[in-house]
């Protein structure tokens, strides 16, 4: 029986608390328990993929009891913002191990702890009751086949796909077309996609039936906080002097892990040419986490100590609002990556009317259009960075227009408010699957 359908009945039995609605709608909320939701990862590194997490959790929190599986040594600036949004949080041991491997050795030992994590997340998961549970993981169903079944079997699973998979040669392409295919099959196996590139690239991996099953679901922003945002008032000077960068500098902003992905290398080589030729630059990099002593190495190799900067995001504050307002000092917003979905930092700075650049890979072109609403360069091209820059900044005109059309641009097409519609109507449909599941096996009976 549905929840709507108890509802009503209770109404009908419960008539004489109709005179005082409040009282029947808080006695109804507590008489039809919650659905369960579980969102789980193995890594303690956080970024896009929690902020999209935690925007999902927002919508379904009024209608699901959400528990969040996290490794041991997470972050508990993460903990803190999945907690202020009603989740609970729960961990286990061990991590997966996502740094780069470059010997067989290392690789082997990589995997190893990868399995070990995932082992140890699913037996976390599969002491619980799972019925009238969902569980939404961040895993890669491809690599990690094994959980995915083993938790089709007991509910209703979830994953979101942000970016196209690595491609490792045919195959092991084949391989993973197998897997994923029979993933598919399960009427428990749900995927979203983040952007219409991850959806385009996936399909081919599922049958013709599978693939029109995808629900894109964008790594969205908020509108009514970027409002906020945008219209609260701002400080710039102050937190520029905190950050030793006098205030008539142009302040060129990225934000996200500090992690070669994200063209960490390429900017810098971009910021060593600019600071050559002009001193009327500087650049922030605001990250969730501190860099290790081999990468603030070869950063220092640069040259640029007095041009370039590293800000953790815990510095800045410990809520999504006090990370947003930050994005404020920026003049300008660059993030030259090398893999990506639709990051939503970028979707976030274009939202609050910053000029970005990026790169013309996976779904970023979903929200900049070159030229249009911002500017696209082909990743690792340092010279078309660095002239990328200098154009927005010697031509304020220009990137004011670029800044404008890109806000309002994202600001409609970019709303979390219907990406959460959307996830929050695919979820409840796991329960009328199941409904229809337990009415066929009650029928045979």
């Amino acid at each position: 029986m549905g929840s709507e359908k108890k509802r009503k009945i209770l109404e009908r039995r419960f008539y004489g608390l109709s005179a005082r609605p409040n009282c029947l709608v808080n006695y109804l909320n507590t008489t039809i328990k919650k659905k369960n939701l579980i969102y789980a990862w193995t890594y303690i590194e956080w970024g896009g993929v929690q902020t999209y997490t935690i925007s999902l959790l927002r919508a379904v929190r009024h209608s699901y009891e959400v528990l969040v599986v996290l490794p041991v040594g997470s972050s508990p600036e993460l903990k803190s913002l999945l907690e202020k949004e009603g989740a609970n949080c729960e961990y286990f041991g061990p991590r997966a191990d996502t740094q780069l491997a470059h010997t067989i050795g290392a690789r082997i030992k990589r995997r190893l702890k990868i399995i070990r994590s995932e082992w140890s997340l699913l037996r976390h998961i599969l002491k619980k009751d799972l019925q009238d549970t969902i569980v939404h993981i961040d895993l890669a169903p491809q690599k990690s086949f094994l959980t995915f079944t083993a938790l089709c079997l007991k509910t209703h699973v979830f994953f979101t796909i942000h970016n196209s998979f690595p491609r490792n040669g045919r195959f092991r392409e084949s391989s993973w077309l197998l897997k994923v295919r029979f993933l598919s099959r399960f009427r428990r196996f749900h995927i979203f996609a983040a952007n219409e590139d991850a959806k385009r690239y996936l399909a081919p991996y599922l049958s013709k039936k599978a693939s029109r099953q995808i629900s894109l679901i964008r790594a969205a922003i908020d509108p009514a906080l970027i409002e906020q945002i945008a219209a609260s008032d701002f400080d710039r000077k102050s937190v520029l002097a905190e950050l030793g960068i006098p205030h008539d500098m142009k302040v060129v902003l990225t934000v996200g892990q500090f992690i070669d992905r994200k063209g960490r290398w390429t900017h810098l080589e971009a910021v060593a040419k600019l600071v050559k030729k002009r001193d009327d630059l500087v650049f922030v990099w605001l990250t969730p986490e501190s860099p290790g002593e081999f990468d603030l190495e070869r950063v220092r190799k640069y040259d640029v100590e007095k041009a370039f900067r590293i800000v953790l995001s815990s510095e800045v504050g410990s809520s999504r609002e006090e990370v947003l307002t930050f994005f404020r000092i920026g003049d300008l917003f660059v993030l030259p990556s090398y893999v990506e979905g639709v990051p939503i930092a970028l979707v976030e700075a274009m939202a609050l009317g910053l000029p970005c650049i990026s790169t013309n890979i996976n779904g970023i072109p979903e929200a900049i259009r070159s030229g249009v609403t911002g500017l696209l360069i082909e990743p690792g091209d340092t010279i078309a960075l660095a002239e990328a820059v200098e154009q927005m900044v010697d031509n304020p005109a220009l990137s004011k227009d670029m800044a404008e059309k890109g806000m309002y641009f994202v600001r409609k097409e970019f709303d979390e408010r219907e990406s959460a519609r959307i996830a929050l109507r695919e979820y409840d449909d796991c329960f009328t699957i199941a409904a229809d599941e337990n009415q066929a096996v009650d029928l045979h009976i």
